[in-house]
């Protein structure tokens, strides 16, 4: 055959497409079954309390008075409220100077990252 009678036949024959793709059936890609994730998230709740718990404990703490703190330790709910704590914190110790000089040093980093780095 000749190059133009090679031209004419493949310019005769349509382009084959490829076929068109097929359907994907949906998959459980997270594994398992309902049971089974509902098993860890029930697990991954019980984690995540154990981590928080002793965070309430001490905030519930700084609720309570003294005797009552040292009695029972772990309770989260106080019997009797006290801001003593809060008190003695704000108005008898440096902490208003120590949270100020930290607040300085936080925001003059920012500022210090943001500008020139």
């Amino acid at each position: 055959m000749t190059d133009s009678a090679l031209r004419e036949a493949a310019v005769a024959t349509p382009p084959v497409s490829p076929p068109p793709p097929r359907p994907r059936r949906r998959s459980n890609r997270r594994g398992g079954s309902l049971g089974s994730r509902v098993g860890l998230y029930i697990l991954l709740v019980v984690i995540a309390l154990v981590y928080i718990y002793p965070f309430l404990v001490q905030v519930s703490t700084s609720f309570k008075t003294e005797s009552e703190a040292a009695a029972d330790p772990i309770s989260l709910i106080p019997q009797t409220w006290s801001f003593a704590a809060y008190e003695r914190l704000f108005a008898h110790s440096d902490f208003p100077l120590w949270f100020a000089n930290s607040a300085i040093v936080t925001i003059c980093v920012t500022i210090g990252r943001v500008f020139f780095v």
